[in-house]
């Protein structure tokens, strides 16, 4: 029998892809040059980064995370290393985008741009919302400003 209406769309096999969770942003002021909030950024990353975003609880303590262009990473404790993210983009100390390949935040993307400005540097993150939202509140406790 045909369809009653000619213009009704053919019901789909393939479900619908669950739309993605949209993406969150979160602003710090640095009292730095934009320099230095760089060199907070990457060159202490492994004092401040929420280790147990990426890394299983029992590999988290303890481990020196590192990022740059070729990747984000973590040595342990017994000395193995393990890359947890790919870098996207790298143009630090401007800004730098990573995509979580393993661990609780697999999938994530994260992005952190650094502009200066007459207050100091704004560091802007967005991305997944649950990983911008660790990032963000780890970073402001390392420097000691409230987010």
């Amino acid at each position: 029998m045909d369809p009653l209406f000619s213009h009704a769309p053919e019901p789909s096999a393939t479900p619908e892809p669950a739309p993605a969770a949209p993406a969150a942003s979160e602003s710090l002021t640095l009292p730095l040059a934009p320099e230095q909030a760089a060199e907070a950024v990457i060159d202490y990353l492994h004092l401040w980064w929420p280790a147990a975003s990426v890394l299983e609880a029992q590999d988290a303590a303890g481990a020196h995370l590192w990022w740059d262009a070729e990747g984000f990473g973590a040595e342990l404790e017994d000395g193995h290393a393990l890359q947890l993210a790919e870098t996207t983009e790298w143009e630090w100390p401007d800004g730098a985008s990573l995509r979580v390949l393993a661990g609780p935040a697999e999938g994530a993307t994260l992005t952190m741009r650094a502009s200066g400005g007459p207050e100091g540097t704004l560091l802007a993150i967005a991305g997944d919302p649950e990983l911008v939202r660790e990032v963000s509140v780890s970073f402001a406790r390392f420097m000691g400003i409230s987010n």
